[in-house]
This record gives structure tokens, sequence and C-alpha cells, in this order.
């Protein structure tokens, strides 16, 4: 190649390599940016050789142009990219990035390790400063990894081997342990929980504090929940048990519904998660008083399980001396939502709940003086792997409820020991000491789809009864609440002292003191 076909127009950095400069190639149109490095660069060169079997735009990953010397310095021209996700971040002060933007992100850089795993390429150095948004005002959150000078074939990673910035290091690398490509989905996840929080978990130079990871627990709902879900599994400790690319690309963060890499027309992504059905979920708010501990008197009543599918029961329909609450579906599914009918004399009230995206959900307060708390459920049929885990959550929300009755259609078959969402259920429920009590068929072909859990009652007479108006059963019990114990008595004693036995207790102590000055 002949010297001097590059015009440099200006350097945009600087680091221990060498430098970028942003230059045109004369005679064309063609503008690119040069990597000037002090030395052989060969390593990147062999690597951006690998990665050339490979689409750089299918698979977010900065196109490399050509290689070549000019004096004692090694050459390596790319495309030019707008700025790193740290100038990026640091312009806007860190100040978080929503989800749906830091999910469009997470898709194009796990699309990046599977290109990288393909080709058996492991990056090494992955952090803000190595990623680009490719233009962030046609294109905005389009990104690109780059710089590949650190990369490392799979095999050839040696145990022990010192890599990684210090923010951004594996466990593993930290405690010399064997190592593969986990170490950049480590690294991944590190970078999109800097993105949702806008700061960084541990120090920049304590190797302790990495290792004290704590992994993220945000209060958040919908896709976040997914997220922090995504997190943890790119977080965990044991590389062995870290998500793959192709496992976090199939994660329900991005399958419940399309990530739109891009704001432009261009469309890379070898493979875009599936659009899939969602049923949009009544709105709710959060419960911004937490119930106190309510104390338990007796109390029964009667309860029926309603079908979920069923019209909603309106004041006109009710007997006059009930009344009825209910979240109605906001829209998808056919159906009103769930109600609960109850009788006037019980005052009853419904409390405001987050919203989950795999059920739907109304708690109402029974009572006022002592009250429990009636959840009614209804989760549609689907896979069950968002429902445990967001089922999982709920119950450690209302952790502070000492009586609960939980009620519902949750399209698992409870009564297959085969089936392992009920299995994973059934554990759920207990390690919170819910009590299960429906252990017949409820709907028509002989499953038993409709549970009653309780916590802290007395669930008595239950019977499952066909409705002859639907496939689903009714399912009439009584629930007994506990009477609250007595106060216990406190006795108080009191001591009066004469001045007699005032006299006595100076004068011992008195004697105690000599004894110990001697």
């Amino acid at each position: 190649m002949q010297k001097r076909v590059y015009k440099v127009e200006k350097f945009l950095g600087e680091g221990s390599y060498g430098k970028v400069a942003k230059c045109k190639k004369l005679g064309t149109d063609q503008v690119v940016a040069i990597k000037i490095i002090w030395g052989s660069g060969q390593m990147e060169i062999n690597a951006l050789e690998e990665l050339s079997q490979i689409n750089a735009d299918d698979h977010n990953l900065v196109k490399f142009v050509e290689s070549f010397k000019y004096k004692k310095y090694t050459c390596i021209a790319f495309e030019v990219l707008d700025q790193s996700l740290l100038d990026f971040m640091e312009k806007r002060d860190f100040h978080p990035l929503t989800v749906e933007e830091i999910r469009t992100i997470a898709w194009q850089l796990i699309v990046a390790l599977k290109g990288l795993k393909s080709v058996n390429l492991v990056h090494c150095d992955i952090k803000l400063d190595n990623i680009m948004l490719v233009d962030q005002v046609s294109e905005p959150f389009r990104v690109k990894l780059i710089d590949f000078g650190l990369a490392e074939k799979i095999g050839n990673m040696r145990t022990g081997a010192t890599m990684q910035n210090i923010c951004y290091r594996a466990p593993e690398v930290i405690l010399g342990l064997p190592l593969d490509q986990s170490v950049d989905l480590w690294t991944v996840g590190y970078i999109l929980f800097v993105l949702y929080t806008g700061s960084f978990i541990h120090g920049w130079d304590a190797e302790y504090n990495i290792l004290r990871l704590d992994t993220p627990q945000q209060q958040s709902k919908k896709k976040g929940r997914l997220f922090v879900d995504l997190l943890k599994r790119m977080l965990m400790v044991d590389p062995s048990k870290r998500i793959s690319p192709s496992e976090a690309l199939q994660h329900p963060f991005f399958t419940m519904g399309r990530v739109q890499p891009t704001a432009g027309s261009h469309t890379t992504n070898p493979e875009e998660p599936p659009a899939l059905e969602v049923h949009p979920q009544p709105e709710a708010k959060e419960v911004t008083n937490t119930p106190q501990r309510p104390a338990a008197v007796s109390q029964e009543c009667s309860s029926m399980k309603k079908k979920p599918d069923g019209p909603h029961p309106s004041p006109r329909t009710v007997h006059p001396d009930c009344s009825v609450l209910c979240t109605p579906r906001s829209s998808g599914r056919g159906g009103s939502g769930l109600a609960v009918v109850y009788r006037d004399i019980s005052p009853c009230s419904k409390l405001r709940s987050d919203s989950f995206s795999s059920f739907e959900l109304q708690i109402t307060k029974v009572g006022s003086d002592s009250p429990f708390y009636c959840i009614l459920i209804y989760r549609p049929p689907g896979h069950a792997r968002v429902f445990l885990d967001e089922f999982a959550e709920f119950l450690s929300g209302i952790i502070n409820f000492n009586s609960v009755l939980i009620m519902g259609d949750l399209n698992i078959h409870i009564d297959d020991s085969s089936c392992a969402s009920a299995t994973e259920l059934l554990f759920i429920t207990e390690s919170f000491n819910l009590i299960q009590h429906v252990s017949v068929p409820t709907h028509d072909k002989g499953h038993t789809l409709d549970l009653v859990f309780s916590l802290g009652l007395d669930i008595r007479e239950l019977s499952v009864k066909d409705s002859h108006i639907s496939d689903h059963c009714w399912i009439f019990f009584s629930v007994i609440s506990p009477r609250p114990s007595l106060p216990t008595p406190v006795r108080i004693q009191r001591r009066i002292l004469s001045q007699n036995v005032s006299d006595r207790f100076t004068g011992l102590i008195q004697t105690l003191l000599i004894i110990l000055t001697m």
C-alpha cells in the first residue's frame, strides 16, 4: 500500500496504545478512523482477520477497513463512529437510561458476544470506552463493539491470566480460576447495571469490593423486573452458572416484545426476538401504605371461586345486602377481570398494588378492626416461567400480612406430579408458609387449576361443585380467622425502702469500698 494515501483531518483521542485520527482517503470521499499503534498491533490484526469471517454489521462489531505500516507505526483503519458510551454517559452526568433504551443496547451487545463466540474469540476488554454509538442522532442507541487489541482465542486463555479493566473484571479473573467467554458476559452485565443505575457497583481499584458484589435488587415494574432477572443471571459469580449469549437472547426481557435496535431504516441483527402476544394488565398503583400487622378475631365468611372469563357482577346482579369490588381487565383477552362480592356487614376495601406482566391481581382488605387480606389471581394459559418468578416476588412484598387468603385460576396442573411448574409453585408457596387446600379436580377435563391458599386462617368445609355455566367449578368454603389473644396482665411490683434499710445498704457499700482499696 502506498504511503500518504490518507489525510489526517483531526485526532479523536489517544491512549496507552497510541492515537486515533479521523482521516480522509485521498482521491475519494471515504472517511475512516485510523488507530495508530506504537508497536506491531499484530494481536488486534489477527483478531480482526478472524472476525472478517462474519458480517460486522449483523453482529454489531466495528467494521474493519484495512491495516498498513507507516514508518514505525501500525495503522488500522475502521469505519467512523459517533461517540463512546462513556462519553455519552459523562455528558449526561451518568443520568440512568430507561429500561427500553438499555434493552436495545443489551440485545446488540449480546448478539456481538454470540458473533465472537462463533469464531472462538473472547474480547477480554469490554468497557464503556469500547462500546460506540454509531450515530445517536439518526440511529439512537445503535451500538458497536470496538478495540480487539486484547482479544484471545477461547482455547488460549490461561488460568490465572490478568485481563480486563479492574472496574469491569470478572470474579474468576480475580480468583485465578479457569477462563472462558463468560468473562465477557459478566462485563456486559456490569455495564448494563451502570446504565440502569448511573453508578458503579464498587470502587475502581479494589478487587475485594468486586468479590463483595451485591446483585442489584431494584424495585421496578414490568420490563424492569425482567431486566433485573437477566442481570442476576449475567452477574452470577460462578461462571459455570452464568447465562450464555444464546440463552440470554431467549430471555423474556427480549422475547416479551420486538426490540428495535435502531431508529433508522438500517436493520442488521441476524436474529431479532420473536414478537409475542402480550396481554396488557390493569393499571395499578403501588401500595403506598403497608398495612399494619392485623389483629386476629373470630370471623366467618363464605367464598366462591368465580369463572375468570365470566361476566362481572354488578350492583344490579348481586343481592341487595351485598356490594362488589372489581378490577377490570384493561384490554387484550376477553372477559372482565377480577371481582369480590361481599356482604355489607363485613366492610371490605380494595388495596392498590403493583401490576405484573404474567397475571392479574386484586387485593381486598376484609374487615376493619381485625382484617385479613383476600387476594384474587388469574394467570392466562401459557409458559409459567415468568409467572413463577413474579409470583414469588409478589409474595415477598406481602410478607407483613399475617392473615392471607389467596384464590385463583393459576392454569397450572397442580394434580400432575410430573409437572415441573406445579412442583415449583408448591415449593414457592410452602416457603412462604402458605397452605393449599384444593385436592380435587376443578375443571371439567379433570385437572386441578383453581387453588385456595391460606396463611393464619382456618379453612373449613371446602367443597367443589359443578357450576353448570362454565368449564370451571364453584369452590365453597368457610374462613375463620383466629381470635386475638387477650393481653397478658402486667403485674407491677414496687419496693418501698425504710430509712433503716437505706442506712444498712449504705453501710454495706462503704465496707465493700474499703475492702477493695486495701
